[in-house]
């Protein structure tokens, strides 16, 4: 068992060669609730936190609101649902599972779960609770929903379920070390972390229950008591807020060290509250400060960035089957593909793909036969269900591939297409607007600068501009320009450039700070993560292609270079590659949170010098039809775009020059579901964002 070492905050401790610091953290205030609630279901999704039921204001146990942390602001979301308190809640997209709890007006623990699709609010129900409590706390780990802990007529409980959202199906697992309600906790990395609770007196311990073997562990001791508490969690560190007696209780526990630490702070007291971390900022919200007192409205957030010098922390997933470096990757929403690559012994070069389940978290060999090659390109085609794979080279006969292989990722059956008329290896690959564009590499010809668009509905290829340099090099396509960064060319790259499709022209974007080179590329959005590099492999950036900002990430990534990545749901996977010429190819697997990337879109961008007004839409919330009206100070080129909360465009309402004056564009959402959007207006180098709701 590791040591737990306490760390105080008031004052200065010397135990044996460890130091203990004074740590103090301020709140400020932010919006308030539109409800008073306490002891409710909370949850959230990207920068959308989202409560359920909670007494005791009228109306608030059969409600639900919607925080937006990035526009401060809650907005009502449901209402009608079955009356409960001392619930919880978990997202599993993109479903809201609401479960547990007591209802009053019925005098019974609550064993039906409620699912609430968070984007067109519509209602179902899932699989009963088997064994009802109130008071019991909820933690997630990839689509399965941990319940532990509470109380029921039988008395306290020690019991611990899982949830399968995607199978809807509820498992016993191995029960807690101790039967106890108002407890709460939180997962990183595969184990459970449980801290506290009451059982006629209150708990200070510790347990870890680890997931893949079913069980429990005794940590240590907190330096008090809790219960009552939230429990939230981000990287390294998890938070523990409040407590039944000790309202205003902040320590935090690092999973790494075991270390726990003490704050004083100036947040509101509270009890049977919320609490959550977005963006590194501690936001905590509601709960009660007396028993059948009135409950709490009011807001508050906390910076934690000094406590996070990591800007992106990954956690590690199930090792693939086969280490592989010079792979390709796809992805179709729901699985991660892993595709073909080179090992580092006999026969050097893979002919498969296997198949990742983020559910349950495993690999599995999904297709055989497959050309065995290294150092090759892949994209997913949606409109299709098909992976396309390109170029890489092989080991019969050391030459370049030009088959173009299909695979189903339905059926698993492979067909061919057209050949590549300029095989490479070490090449870059991006797709839009169902072509994909396959540039750089080189063969034995040497560095090539040569860009291909293959088109999908004519099977057919075209030769475009050339890029400015020859290169080996990666990149990926944003709103319709394909950004390439950096490469190989006997020397390593600090290039950025841009290639317009509509016009099959070329532009220098400037250079990086640091040249980089057997790098991967993964977008969202606007935005473009360059992943690994061959001489630094710990390399992690990412590259703005709204504003051409280029940021280096701090993280605890896998150094890796000739890896894989893809984006999806809220998450950056990476798989695979390796860390020395020669050396064993790497089978780690590990995925960080990308919110802040998810949800840039949401941040408005002020002008340093206006030259326009952006007014809220109105009417807002609205269904479907609304207007937004704007006001230019000059004559400008004008774009107005509409965004969801994962930052796809969904709409496009404006792109022209308008002369000075104000100027107003009608809106309708009728092809879109219910839920929340951003509209955002550039102009003249400017932008502007602001949200508004659809509700039918």
């Amino acid at each position: 068992m590791k040591r737990l070492f306490i760390l105080t905050t008031s004052f200065l401790i010397l135990f044996g060669n460890i130091v203990f610091a004074q740590y103090d953290i301020t709140f400020e205030t932010r919006s308030d609730m539109n409800y008073g609630r306490h002891a409710f279901g909370e949850t959230r999704q990207g920068n959308l936190i989202y409560v359920f039921n909670g007494g005791y204001e009228s109306n608030s146990e059969t409600s639900a609101e919607i925080y937006d942390s990035s526009a401060d602001e809650w907005t009502m979301f449901a209402t009608d649902l079955i009356p409960r308190d001392h619930s919880t809640a978990a997202y599993v997209y993109p479903y809201v599972y609401i479960i547990g709890g007591y209802s009053s007006p019925y005098s019974t623990f609550c064993d039906t779960v409620e699912v609430l699709n968070a984007v067109t609010g519509s209602m179902h129900y899932a699989k009963p609770m088997p064994y009802p409590v109130d008071y019991c706390g909820s933690a997630i780990w990839k689509n399965q929903i941990y319940i532990f802990g509470g109380e029921n007529n039988d008395g306290y409980s020690n019991r611990l379920y899982k949830f399968d959202a995607i199978k809807d199906d509820w498992i016993r697992l191995a029960d807690m070390p101790e039967s106890k309600t108002a407890t709460a906790g939180w997962i990183v990395n595969g184990i459970l972390y449980v801290f506290g609770g009451y059982n006629g007196s209150g708990f200070a311990s510790i347990h870890s229950y680890e997931i893949s073997t079913d069980t429990w562990n005794y940590i240590g001791d907190l330096p008090v008591s809790v219960s009552s508490h939230a429990v939230t969690g981000y990287d390294n560190l998890i938070w523990i807020v409040g407590d039944y007696t000790n309202q205003q209780t902040l320590m935090s526990f690092n999973v790494e060290n075991y270390e726990v630490n003490q704050y004083t702070n100036n947040m509101t007291p509270r009890r049977h509250a919320g609490a959550m971390i977005i963006e590194k900022q501690l936001i905590v919200f509601g709960g009660n400060q007396v028993s059948e007192g009135p409950a709490l409205k009011n807001t508050e957030s906390a910076n934690l960035e000094s406590f996070y010098p990591n800007d992106v922390w990954f956690n590690s997933l199930a090792d693939m089957e086969n280490g592989r470096y010079g792979l390709a990757s796809a992805t179709d929403g729901e699985y991660f593909y892993s595709i073909c690559g080179g090992i580092s012994s006999s026969p050097w070069r893979l002919g498969n793909i296997e198949k990742y389940d983020p559910a349950t978290d495993t690999w599995s060999e999904f297709v055989t036969g497959l050309i065995p090659r290294r150092y090759c390109n892949a994209e997913f085609v949606p409109s299709q269900n098909k992976i396309y794979i390109f170029n890489g080279d092989t080991y019969t006969g050391s030459t370049y591939s030009d088959s173009v292989e299909i695979v189903d990722v339905t059926s698993g059956e492979i067909s061919y297409s057209g050949n590549h008329p300029f095989p490479v290896e070490y090449g870059g690959s991006a797709m839009w607007d169902d072509k994909i564009y396959i540039f750089g590499g080189g063969n034995f010809e040497g560095y090539s600068n040569r860009l291909y668009e293959f088109d999908l509905a004519t099977l057919s290829w075209t030769q475009l501009a050339d890029m400015p340099e020859a290169k080996q090099t990666n990149g990926e396509v944003a709103n319709g320009v394909l950004y390439v960064f950096g490469g190989y060319t006997g020397s390593v790259s600090t290039r950025i450039d841009a290639y317009d499709i509509a016009t099959n022209s070329w532009s220098f974007k400037g250079n990086m700070p640091v040249g980089i080179s057997a790098h991967i590329t993964a977008v969202i959005g606007p935005y473009i993560f360059l992943v690994g590099s061959y001489n630094n492999l710990e390399s992690l950036a990412v590259y703005d292609t709204d504003s051409d900002e280029f940021t280096i990430l701090q993280s605890n990534m896998t150094g890796r270079r000739h890896a894989a990545a893809e984006i999806f749901g809220n998450y950056l996977y990476i798989c695979g590659g390796n860390q020395s010429s020669g050396g064993d190819p790497l089978a780690s697997f590990e995925y960080a949170e990308i919110t802040d990337y998810f949800t840039g879109v949401q941040k408005e961008t002020k002008p340093k010098t206006a030259n326009f007004a952006l007014a809220q839409n109105y009417p807002n919330p609205f269904n479907s039809k609304t207007t937004i009206r704007f006001e230019l100070f000059c004559k400008s080129n004008v774009t107005i775009d509409v965004y969801n909360t994962m930052g796809e465009v969904v709409a496009s309402l404006l792109s022209k020059e308008l002369g000075k004056g104000s100027h107003q564009i009608n809106w309708d959402g009728k092809d879109l579901p219910s839920g929340i959007y951003y509209y955002r207006l550039r102009a003249a180098s400017m932008s502007q964002t602001k949200k508004l709701v659809l509700l039918r």
